[in-house]
């Protein structure tokens, strides 16, 4: 009888008829803590738009939190998602012109491969990814990393023209305005595992079109990138496929790179309007390969326009779903939450019941064994919260593989620009 009820029961999940696991929660250290900057700015203003903060930091603080639960509400973890914050108007690589802007950096701190619960072996997997697959924390620290650029900001900055940060709640930006919200949900689907992680230049000892070293000399392929494929090669060979010389000349091969999952072939045909090769979504391969856009993005081509294009758009509102993101998000492994498909679109802001807050630390795991100056435990508050910023390099002992470093320089450098279209100001 027991083992009837466990088949029952099995059935039931797998047809949707019993609640999924809940949404993934999530923590978020504001790295600006404590220096009257950033996500703590003390400067006066007005709320907008279902943003009752009444300084700058607070606005901020509120949309960016609300930005990350539009996203983890969508997908399953048992173990919260960790974030490391900070808004930014010094950071050289945040630059800031008459025309363009880079509007944040966004990536996962760090990736693993053949950990428990892998899906696929010699495969690295973006670190919220691989704690949700494996059922537990694998490394302490931060998962994911969010840089916005706070130069929109300055006053007397002739950034965008003027252009200012719109940090309402209703995606509604005003004239010369970005919405603030819009661009740390792209941001933070770069840390889920939207990336392809492959050298894009040829950096030190890593050749252009080569996978990053692990630890022990091996090069693996990310899970993003397994699904990049290049339909202008006999037999149309995916990435990993590819000799590293090859990969590099498939880099700035648009518009034949193309994201290659009968799933979301299959559930897009009548989604996507324009942007597709042979049936398949593109990616961005430009042919000048721009570090941090390239082959980690949805082509410009794709329509209806997509919240994980390369250059920010007005026609894109992520208050109604995060589109083609959710079909790229369920191929690598994410379980999306009920209610959440692919695509995702015309749905509530916030799906699942996703929970989260600002703390002064991230609290270790019981097996850990506290360092000094280390506090083990977490400490909260309604907003606002102290820490400093973590690193690439995880905590000696834990079961991870750390790559290199420039890993995770090349997995932060997502470039996003304004675009100005016939009729657009």
């Amino acid at each position: 009888m027991i083992a009837t009820m466990q088949r029952v029961l099995a059935v039931l999940l797998l047809m949707g008829l019993i609640p999924g696991a809940s949404a993934a929660d999530f923590v978020i250290r504001n790295l600006d803590a404590g220096s009257g900057t950033g996500l703590s700015n003390t400067r006066r203003v007005a709320p907008v738009d279902g943003n009752p903060g009444t300084t700058l930091g607070a606005q901020r603080r509120i949309a960016l939190r609300y930005a990350v639960r539009i996203v983890t509400s969508r997908l399953v973890s048992p173990v919260p998602i960790r974030i490391d914050a900070r808004v930014d108007s010094d950071h050289p690589d945040l630059v800031c012109t008459r025309n363009s802007a880079t509007l944040g950096l966004g990536g996962a701190t760090n990736y693993t491969a053949n950990f428990p619960g892998a899906p696929r072996r010699d495969v690295v997997y973006p670190l919220a990814l691989a704690n949700a697959l494996a059922g537990q924390r694998l490394a302490q620290g931060a998962d994911v990393r969010l840089f916005m650029n706070g130069r929109l900001d300055v006053a007397g900055n002739d950034c965008l023209r003027g252009a200012t940060w719109y940090y309402g709640l209703r995606g509604a930006p005003g004239n010369n305005q970005i919405d603030f919200v819009g661009s740390v949900v792209h941001e933070l689907i770069h840390g889920m595992g939207f990336q392809a992680i492959i050298a894009l230049t040829d950096a030190g000892d890593l050749q252009q079109g080569a996978y990053p070293v692990f630890r022990n000399g091996r090069r693996f392929p990310s899970v993003f990138g397994r699904y990049a494929q290049d339909l202008a090669l006999t037999g149309q060979p995916r990435f990993p496929e590819l000799r590293v010389e090859r990969r590099a000349d498939a880099l700035d091969d648009a518009p034949f790179v193309v994201w290659s999952s009968s799933m979301t072939n299959a559930a897009t045909t009548n989604f996507v309007t324009a942007g597709r090769r042979e049936g398949r979504i593109r990616l961005y391969a430009p042919e000048v390969v721009l570090p941090g856009s390239s082959i980690s993005h949805w082509s410009a081509a794709v329509e209806p326009d997509q919240i994980m294009e390369p250059f920010e758009s007005v026609e894109t509102s992520v208050l109604n779903g995060l589109g083609l993101a959710s079909c790229a998000l369920r191929d690598i492994g994410w379980q999306l939450a009920d209610g959440v498909r692919c695509p995702d679109i015309r749905t509530a802001p916030i799906v699942g019941t996703a929970r989260g807050q600002y703390v002064r630390a991230f609290a270790r795991p019981a097996v850990s064994q506290p360092q000094a100056g280390d506090s083990s435990a977490t400490d909260r508050d309604d907003d606002d919260a102290g820490g400093s910023g973590g690193g690439c390099t995880m905590m000696p002992g834990q079961p991870f593989d750390p790559v290199w470093l420039v890993l995770c320089v090349l997995a932060a450098g997502v470039l996003v620009v304004r675009r100005n279209r016939p009729g657009l100001v």
